[in-house]
């Protein structure tokens, strides 16, 4: 008795090359936001955040490849030898276009400021001013626990007037006063210093992420 091979279906293989970009997608993002904890401030912060850009911009992608998938599968012709016609094609991509650019906007709009940082590289800020503000989130622990983060933040107003804020996540309220590096320095001229102190930062400025402050 001979056993046939068994044929894996169309419908398998197209649930493989839908679930692979999903699942890279996932990866990605649950890399970057674990790997990126603890890191607020330094290059180590601006590679994740480019890790969360290429992963961000998958979505995008995502979408192109969906739109040519619909295109063929619009203009194929169909058993009786004709496509779904001009019209009701135009629709239907004009419809996948518009969603795409929906999804799109939010993902795009996060990763062009990083793409920029990464040729740019980091710049030379002078500060001004800066305040001290902290505010407070809950972090679920797990499914019956949470736990309350600290967000401490330094709003800087630069010599052109705009303002940047940088945030360090801490487990209490004091924490940040015996923070070490850049949170120190940056709690000492908005706080100690009543934030009336001029410094300078080296910052890749589209994304606002510090890398080294100095005093003037």
């Amino acid at each position: 008795m001979t056993t046939q091979p068994q044929k894996t279906s169309p419908r398998g293989h197209k649930k493989t090359r839908i679930s692979l970009p999903v699942a890279l997608i996932l990866a990605c993002a649950y890399i970057y936001q674990m790997s990126g904890q603890g890191r607020d401030v330094g290059k180590d912060r601006f590679i994740w955040e480019l890790v969360g850009a290429g992963a961000a911009l998958l979505i995008p992608l995502g979408c192109l490849l969906v739109i040519a998938l619909l295109t063929y599968a619009f203009t194929r012709p169909g058993k009786n030898g004709k496509g779904l016609g001009a019209t009701v094609t135009s629709l239907f991509l004009g419809v996948a276009f518009f969603l795409s650019a929906l999804i799109s906007y939010v993902p795009v709009t996060y990763a062009l400021p990083r793409i920029r940082d990464a040729i740019d590289g980091p710049q030379t800020v002078t500060i001004i001013s800066c305040r001290f503000e902290q505010d407070t989130h809950t972090e679920k622990r797990s499914r019956h626990s949470s736990t309350t983060v600290y967000d401490n933040k330094f709003i800087m107003t630069a010599a052109d007037y705009t303002r940047h804020t940088t945030t360090f996540e801490t487990g209490s309220q004091t924490s940040i006063q015996h923070a070490t590096g850049v949170g120190a320095f940056l709690y000492d001229a908005c706080v100690t210093r009543s934030g009336s102190a001029t410094f300078t930062v080296d910052v890749y400025r589209h994304s606002w992420v510090l890398v080294d402050v100095r005093g003037e």
